[in-house]
């Protein structure tokens, strides 16, 4: 059941499929949702190469500024810091104003902010303007994946997959970017610019198209959302995802900032080479991810970051094992394994709470708030490892082999809260459904089954008195469904035949309802409602099956 929601469970009970149930969200044309992804992953692709635009920089950065490269650590710091500080702020705003427009101003920061980043003439200029640039990361972040849980809701993880794996294609081609910009225009810091003038580019669909709804709450979800009292469990599932989201995010952005230095340092590979086995961390990023989408359709979450996380661990080992006797085909080996095993991470961890815990604008503010301590812990940590230990730039590869081991962990925990949240759920949904029908039906239920005479009088004498008529048409109004109404004419109805019996649920006998049968409608009108059943629950209270003539 690790795939399952509360309402895949009580459907299987009642024998519906997700189809028959119906998406509580508004119905979006294929144009409005072809270019809202063509937006979202313009915007991702965007966000991709602005995350991992340090990892090929740094070097002529430091360059530029007369400092060694791990002097630049605290830009991986003010990465972290202003993502931590923009985290909640970022989820406020999205729940509150519309998404696409908080797209357009964050993209529009990034534009300017990484235009003018070659201008910085030191250290903490420049880290003080990337703390400003940073800082619009999580409303990027939270405003779009928002928006995919508001267009899909429950069903997001496809979207996400594949928005996700357009930041993997931003990451791939940021480093052959800053190579091209090193060959065509003279240096490699021309690559802010050119990420600079897409980040305008980026926001132009937005001006197209009006922003996602967020879907109404069905009844049933608001109901359960009402009773469920065991708010532990949802606490344990949401802090072992967001550890998870820490996890992948740390090692993700550990090994993606720091292999271009560890080719070239540790193995004495020439730039145009490390710059390769950085974009096959990003390009074998990307494929996981495509792939993620793919076969999400087919599989649970669980399942793809429980297979992916041994390619990761096994990647991260190998410069470990073979320390000293590293080559350039081993390198890009370290790389696509890592990026692989990688890609699953975030995309999943999300539509993994999903399924158990609604996910809104601001959880998704929390994501990025810890994604955003991630990106400073991992990178920095490598960064101060090789500075002030004997393991130099080894340290990536211990640093991602300790994030990716405690993947499990987080995983398996995730995955048995869930479960018994899950099944708590389901428990509380079905109490709350016996309790609404004896409440609705009381003392008219008995009459109603035995089909007496008497019992019929006395129930539609006090049905009458408490608006019967009302209950019973706003209930059944255009639908079959089961509901706990009174009938107030259950006396003089007529039996339908046993043709018509078979049609219906349950065995009691059926009943045909007419118009005069209902007070104030005297006379002979058409039959208003074609067949009700009374359906007796495990609790043995009685629910009705109503359908439309």
């Amino acid at each position: 059941m690790a795939g399952a929601t509360v309402d895949d469970a009580v459907d299987q009970e009642h024998g519906r499929s997700k189809a028959g149930r119906g998406q509580d969200g508004p119905n979006y044309s294929k144009g409005y949702t072809f270019v809202t992804l063509l937006g979202y992953s313009m915007s991702f692709i965007i966000f991709g190469s602005q995350v991992s635009i340090l990892g090929p920089t740094i070097k002529p950065l430091a360059e530029q500024l007369g400092v060694d490269e791990t002097d630049l650590s605290p830009l991986f710091t003010a990465l972290g810091i202003s993502c931590i500080v923009s985290g909640t702020p970022s989820g406020w705003v999205v729940d509150r104003f519309p998404t696409h427009t908080v797209l357009i101003a964050s993209l529009l920061v990034e534009a300017v902010g990484f235009s003018l980043v070659p201008f910085m003439p030191s250290v903490w200029s420049l880290t003080a303007l990337y703390a400003l640039i940073c800082f619009s990361y999580n409303f990027t972040n939270s405003a779009v994946f928002t928006s995919l849980g508001w267009m899909f809701p429950k069903r997001a993880g496809g979207a996400l997959n594949l928005v996700l794996a357009m930041f993997g294609v931003g990451s791939f081609f940021i480093p052959l970017a800053a190579e091209a910009c090193r060959h065509y225009a003279g240096t490699p810091l021309a690559v802010f610019w050119l990420v600079g003038g897409v980040s305008v580019l980026s926001s132009v669909p937005f001006l197209f198209v009006r922003s996602p709804s967020p879907p109404k709450l069905s009844t049933h979800s608001h109901h359960h959302a009402k009773q469920s009292k065991d708010k532990t469990l949802e606490l344990v599932v949401v802090s072992a995802v967001v550890l998870l989201v820490f996890f992948t995010t740390a090692a993700e952005t550990a090994i993606g900032n720091w292999i271009f230095t560890y080719a070239g340092r540790e193995v004495d590979l020439a730039d145009g080479e490390a710059a390769l086995a950085n974009s096959m961390f990003w390009g074998s990023f990307t494929l996981g991810r495509v792939a993620g989408a793919l076969v999400s359709r087919w599989t649970s979450p669980a399942v793809l970051l429980l297979c992916s996380t041994p390619f990761s661990l096994l990647g991260s080992a190998l410069p470990l094992v073979m320390q000293g006797h590293m080559s350039r085909v081993l390198v890009l080996a370290t790389a696509s394994l890592a990026g692989f095993g990688n890609s699953t991470g975030y995309a999943n961890a999300v539509a993994l709470l999903e399924q158990y815990v609604p996910v809104t604008g601001f959880i998704n503010g929390i994501f990025g708030a810890v994604a955003g301590g991630a990106c400073m812990v991992g990178p920095t940590l490598v960064a101060m490892l090789a500075k002030y230990t004997p393991l130099r730039y080894n340290a990536m590869a211990w640093v991602g082999l300790a994030f990716y081991a405690l993947h499990y962990p987080a995983i398996l925990t995730t995955m048995a809260a869930g479960r018994s949240l899950l099944s708590r759920q389901v428990q509380a949904r079905r109490e709350g459904s016996a309790t609404a029908a004896a409440a609705g039906t009381g003392d008219l239920q008995e009459p109603l089954l035995a089909g007496s005479k008497e019992g019929g009088h006395a129930a539609a004498a006090a049905a009458a008195a408490a608006g019967g008529e009302e209950a019973l048409n706003g209930s059944a109004h255009g639908h079959s469904h089961i509901v706990p109404v009174p009938l107030p004419f259950l006396a003089t109805n007529h039996l339908v035949s046993e043709s018509d019996a078979d049609e219906v649920d349950g065995d009691a006998p059926p009943i045909r309802i007419h118009r005069s049968s209902l007070p104030g409608h005297a006379g002979g009108s058409p039959p208003l409602f074609h067949l009700v059943t009374a359906k007796r629950a495990s609790s043995g209270a009685a629910g009705l099956n109503i359908r439309e003539q």
